[in-house]
């Protein structure tokens, strides 16, 4: 009896956490950008099940990937948190101001949608590269570290060396 009333609390508290707050946004990686370089563009549902997912129409980009989808869920200090991205790397095909209309979703709570992003596509006449920021690049536990010397463990400290003592019969 005990196990079914606190499976039914645990479930409960989920439910009220996921019926929180609930955020459907557009992100870009740049919005100015360099005529022969993509970009990064994420569409990032927060706190909320969705499906029927609609794209914005991408006629004015190459698509070079996507849609990537990605899911995570975690549950810390009796909260749950959700997240569903849609992402794609896009192309400019020509000089000039773009925007990347609304993309919407169903939910629970009706249709989502996100707000239109401003493009800026410049020439380039040096066919410089641009590289796209990677998030996952601030800290990766599972790189293997070659220097701890950013970590000051105790044992491993410089101390001076002791003085030796002289010791002098008379």
């Amino acid at each position: 009896m005990k196990a079914i009333i606190s499976t039914l609390i645990f479930y409960l508290s989920i439910i009220v956490s996921i019926n929180g707050q609930s955020d459907f946004t557009a992100t870009v990686s740049n919005d100015s950008i360099l005529l022969g370089n993509h970009f990064q563009v994420t569409f990032n549902l927060e706190n909320q099940s969705g499906n029927e997912f609609h794209p914005p129409n991408f006629s004015d980009y190459e698509i070079v990937s996507g849609p990537n989808q990605s899911m995570s869920s975690s549950f810390m200090n009796g909260e749950m948190t959700q997240s569903l991205s849609y992402s794609y790397y896009l192309k400019p095909k020509d000089i000039g101001t773009y925007y990347i209309e609304p993309a919407d979703i169903a939910t629970d709570k009706g249709i989502l949608e996100t707000a239109p992003i401003e493009i800026n596509v410049y020439p380039n006449p040096d066919n410089i590269k641009q590289e796209i920021p990677n998030k996952r690049d601030t800290f990766d536990p599972f790189k293997s570290f070659d220097n701890f010397d950013f970590f000051e463990f105790p044992s491993r400290k410089q101390e001076q060396p002791k003085k030796k003592r002289r010791v002098y019969k008379i």
